[in-house]
C-alpha cells in the first residue's frame, strides 16, 4: 500500500493475502492484519501490525488508534499470560518516544490508546517487557522509567540499505533517548542473549553496514522485573 497508510487503504485485504503467500508467518492472531507470536527457548517475540487498525493521522472526530482495540487485547493478554524471560514487542513505529511532531509516526501520537496500553502494563505487572522498533531512518534506543516498576526500553533500528537522515534527528526532544546511543548512518543490530536460565542477559550490538561496532548496551534479565 502507499507509505504511511492507514485502515482506510481499500485494498489491505488484498494486500494481507498477497502478504501471506510469501511470508511463512502464521495468520494474524487477532483476525485482523498480520500480527502475530513466536517462542524462542525463554524468548516470546509478539509482531505487531501497525497499519491494519490504525486511524488517520491527526484524527480528531473520534479515538485517535495505532493498534486497534482488538489488536490492543490481544497484546496485554498474551503478555500477561507469557512466562518467557525477555518478551520483545516488535512495531514499525515507536514505542516510546514522547517527542510531538506533525511529520513523525509513532505510538504517543495516539495518545488515548497509549496512555491505556501503559496503565494496564503496568497494572498487570508484566516483567520482561523490551520493545523493538524501526522506520526513523536512524537508531536509538529510549528508556522510559516508571514508578514502582522497572524502566521500558525501545530499540529502535533503521535502516540498512535505504536512506538515513544523517544528524537530522540528533537533537530531537525525546525525552527518553539514552545518551550516545543515537547513530544516524545505515546499521542494523544483533540481540545476543546469554546466562543462566535464571540469570539471563540481553545484549544489543549496533553495527554500521560493514559490520563495524557502533554501540553496545547489556540489559539483564533482573533489570526487567
Amino acid at each position: 500500500g502507499p507509505n504511511d497508510s492507514d485502515r482506510t487503504y481499500q485494498l489491505k485485504n488484498e494486500t494481507k493475502e498477497t502478504f501471506e503467500l510469501f511470508w511463512g508467518n502464521p495468520k494474524g492472531e487477532n483476525g485482523g492484519g498480520v500480527s502475530n507470536k513466536f517462542s524462542w527457548a525463554d524468548v516470546d517475540v509478539f509482531l505487531l501490525d501497525d497499519r491494519w487498525f490504525r486511524t488517520p493521522d491527526n484524527y480528531k472526530a473520534g479515538k485517535s488508534e495505532m493498534l486497534g482495540k482488538q489488536q490492543l487485547e490481544w497484546l496485554l493478554e498474551s503478555l500477561k499470560s507469557s512466562t518467557a524471560t525477555f518478551k520483545l514487542v516488535v512495531n514499525g513505529s515507536q514505542m516510546l518516544n514522547d517527542f510531538a511532531s506533525e511529520w513523525l509516526e509513532m505510538f504517543s501520537k495516539h495518545k488515548e490508546e497509549y496512555d491505556e496500553f501503559l496503565k494496564r502494563l503496568k497494572t498487570d505487572n508484566v516483567p520482561g517487557v523490551m520493545f523493538l522498533t524501526g522506520d526513523r531512518h536512524s537508531t536509538d534506543l529510549s528508556m522510559m522509567k516508571r514508578e514502582g516498576t522497572y524502566p521500558l526500553y525501545d530499540l529502535t533500528v533503521s535502516p540498512l540499505t535505504a536512506g538515513a537522515v544523517g544528524d537530522r534527528a540528533k537533537d530531537e526532544k525525546n525525552s527518553y533517548r539514552v545518551p550516545n546511543t543515537y547513530f544516524g548512518e545505515n546499521n542494523f543490530a544483533i540481540l545476543e542473549i546469554t546466562g543462566k536460565r535464571k540469570e539471563r542477559v540481553l545484549k544489543i550490538i549496533v553495527l554500521n553496514a560493514e559490520g563495524k561496532e557502533v554501540w553496545t548496551r547489556e540489559i539483564k534479565a533482573s533489570e526487567l522485573k
